[in-house]
Parts: structure tokens; sequence; C-alpha cells
């Protein structure tokens, strides 16, 4: 309870009012009581932050309502599955995010098991935070746990693939590869595509990725030509429009020999 105070009406009744902290608080401060004006600022503070808890749990109700399932934009090679990447998953709920009040931002700590790191979001919004955090590993380990990527090149996935997860698990975020929606997506994404080209990214996507064996091979022959990796990549995305290729792991099984030997047959190195 608070504490009260009179006020006197023009028929001389005494009606009792409320004192809220703040003005408890300017009463002890007037009356020098700094005791009581300490156990006002803290009541004063429980009352802010309980009104922040409610806004921050108000808000993120109504952005996730608004927030879709995303579609699977990468590959992953190792597992031949594919995922929505961390840019996907940025240009969906980023704007959505943003207008409900929230901000997101990440940092790295302490106390991840060994070979791990451990990547913290911090989720602000009205007054209230947030802390979320996940530890990924980060040995450089492929999936039959050979060396595939150095520590450096494996911390930093690890990091873009922690933030991915937190994004998708504060939201509550599904991708949406298992979704029938009548073709709607494949309609979004092949709009202004000549059928027969989208009909061939389609195939190729079906057919699975390049083997490990292959990236090497493509790779030694960039390397050779010294020939830029993202030449190559943007040949096979003009050649194969609404094919999703950000990576030579990418590349599709069916047109690993045409890449080869366009790398191969290449002119001078640009």
């Amino acid at each position: 309870m608070y504490g009260m105070y009179g006020t006197i009406t023009d028929d001389g009744k005494v009606l009792a009012t409320p004192l809220t902290p703040m003005e408890l608080m300017q009463r002890a401060l007037e009356a020098g009581n700094l005791e009581l004006v300490e156990r006002m600022m803290a009541l004063q503070e429980r009352v802010e932050a309980g009104a922040a808890r409610k806004a921050f749990s108000a808000a993120m109700c109504a952005a996730q309502a608004e927030m879709r399932p995303i579609s699977q934009d990468a590959a992953n090679p190792q597992t031949r599955s594919r995922y929505a990447s961390f840019a996907q998953l940025d240009r969906a709920l980023r704007p959505i995010y943003s207008a409900h009040g929230f901000s997101l931002s990440y940092d790295t700590a302490e106390g991840a098991p060994e070979n791990c790191v451990r990547v913290v979001c911090y989720v602000a919004a009205h007054g209230h935070e947030r802390t979320h955090h996940i530890d990924m590993p980060a040995d450089g380990k492929g999936a039959r746990g050979h060396d595939v990527m150095t520590k450096t090149h494996a911390t930093m996935s690890a990091v873009t693939y922690a933030r991915r997860g937190l994004l998708k698990m504060i939201f509550n975020v599904a991708e949406g590869a298992d979704l029938d929606d009548d073709g709607n997506a494949a309609g979004r994404i092949f709009a202004g595509v000549n059928v027969n080209e989208a009909n061939r990214a389609l195939d190729h996507s079906i057919v699975g990725l390049i083997s490990a064996e292959q990236v090497q091979t493509i790779t030694a022959a960039l390397q050779v030509r010294e020939m830029p990796t993202e030449r190559l990549l943007n040949w096979i995305r003009a050649a194969y429009r609404g094919l999703t290729v950000n990576e030579i792991a990418e590349i599709p099984q069916n047109i690993f020999q045409e890449c080869l030997d366009k790398v191969r047959n290449a002119g001078d190195p640009q």
C-alpha cells in the first residue's frame, strides 16, 4: 500500500487519496527522512521495472503475430539440407521487430565449453532487456570429424550460426521448407523469370549438391587459373536464374562438370 493523504471537500468530507512512490519520496525528502527516501526509490524502480516487463511482453506478442515462416535460401553440403541464412532471417524480421521497439545486439562471453564459442544476444525494448545465449562448436571439424576450416574461420562460422539460431529462438520463428502454400512461394521466387529457366533451377535444387571432393576440385582449378570464386558464382547465377548459389559448396551436382570446364577453359583472369 502506498501512503495516503486527505482532501477536504466543500461539504467538509475527507477523501483519502493514495500517494504514489514519487510523492511519498518527495514528502520524505522534505522531512529529511533519508531511509524512507531510499525505500521509496527502490519501490519506484520496481514499479517502473514491472511496467517495462509488461510493455516488453506485449510488444513481443505483437511482433510475433506479424512474423511468418522464413523461406530457406542456403544449403548445407555436409548434411545435404537447406536452411534460412542469417541474412535471410534478418531481412524478414528486422523491419518487424524494429517497428515494435526492439533492438538486438550480439557479443561473445566467457563460460563456453572447450572448442565452443558462447554468443550472447541482448534484446531490449521499452526499458526492459533480456539476455539470451547459445554455445556453438568452433573446432573446425566437418560432419565426418575431419578438419575443414581454420580456427579463425571456424569461430566466425560458429558466431554466424549462433546469431541465426538465437534470432529464430528469440522470436519463435520457423523456416518454411515444409509448408504447403499451393506453390505461392515458388511463384514469388520465379516471378518475371522465363519458365524454362525456372524449371532448370528447380531441377538443380532437387538433384543435390556437389561433394566435398568436388568442392576441392573446383577450388584447386580456381587457384590454378587465379580466378576469383565470385566470378564463377556470378556466371552460375546468370546462367541459371532463380538458383541461389553463395559459395562453391552450394553448386548443384548436375552442373559440376560444366562449372569445372568453365573454370579450366576460362581466359586470362579478370
